[in-house]
């Protein structure tokens, strides 16, 4: 039964439609797929581990509880390993906005033109739609990898920005600026409260190639001045988030992160993709892409 089984794998199966030459679907191996909204297929229930400790399959409360309170939680083994192939695939061929040194991509942005990340977004949206909130789209993909050719230090920092498709003047929008031809601007704080990250790991990633470094509950204290950042850096223990291939690291906008160099360079390809309330935008604004 659902109830009582920890899920660990998900699959992925060809399914045709009219006028299609056919298009990906999740499934749980073994199990009977149900159809899904977004043509994505899946009677599952994900196992979810916030901090080390399982929880229940049949509720999402401890895995809101971890974002709610220290600002990140982590989807152990979401994707499988096919998946988790075709996404480093898809990747290599971002065509836009994307970063390289020696013939090696190191980062790239939009990258909803490619049908897997979109595909990935609806996924962990269907499986997380609690955490999330019912209405949440997904509005922003970004890679990153560290490799020998690409490896540096991210200092402590929140993340501030959104991608839009207009600048229109809004009460607490500011820092307006392009990044890879889009526009960004910076919201309230309130606003970025309510917005979650889900970091797609594609690699495994430890302490030696730059795993990420948080701040535990620092997202709660709100936009932070460089001073206010090294008073909480100096006064509350660190956590590092290390993880496997195909695990999902979920965090809050507003935590504090960090990653070191890697010691021993070895790909760590993250897909972070930025979820948002439907609803939640001004209405004059409007998202840069959104799924």
């Amino acid at each position: 039964m659902l109830e009582t089984k920890w899920v660990t794998r998900i699959t992925r199966q060809k399914r045709s439609r009219p006028g299609d030459d056919g298009f990906w679907v999740w499934c749980c191996s073994g199990m009977q797929p149900t159809a899904t909204r977004s043509g994505i297929w899946c009677d599952l229930k994900s196992q979810l581990e916030p901090d080390g400790t399982k929880v229940e399959t049949t509720t999402l409360a401890g895995l809101s509880a971890s974002l709610d309170t220290k600002g990140f939680a982590i989807v152990h083994r979401l994707f499988d390993e096919q998946i988790v192939a075709e996404l480093k695939q898809s990747l290599t061929q971002a065509k836009d906005s994307r970063l390289e040194r020696e013939g090696e991509i190191y980062g790239a942005r939009n990258l909803f033109v490619l049908p897997t990340v979109r595909e990935a977004a609806r996924f962990i949206q269907d499986r997380l739609s609690p955490v999330l909130e019912d209405t949440t789209h997904a509005v922003r993909a970004i890679f990153f990898d560290k490799t020998a050719r690409a490896n540096w230090l991210v200092p402590w920092h929140q993340d501030l920005s959104v991608a839009l498709k207009h600048r229109l003047e809004c009460p607490g929008w500011t820092n307006w600026s392009i990044k890879a031809g889009v526009l960004h601007a910076q919201p309230p704080g309130a606003f970025l409260d309510r917005m979650v990250t889900a970091r797609i790991h594609l690699d495994d990633c430890s302490e030696d190639n730059g795993a990420l470094r948080v701040i535990p509950g620092s997202h709660r204290a709100g936009r932070l001045s460089r001073e206010a950042i090294c008073a909480a850096v100096a006064s509350v223990p660190e956590r590092l988030l290390t993880a496997r291939s195909g695990d999902i690291v979920l965090m809050k906008p507003l935590l504090l992160h960090a990653s070191s160099r890697a010691s021993n360079p070895a790909h760590r390809r993250v897909l972070q993709i930025e979820f948002a309330p439907a609803v939640q935008l001004p209405s004059q604004l409007e998202w840069a892409e959104a799924v």
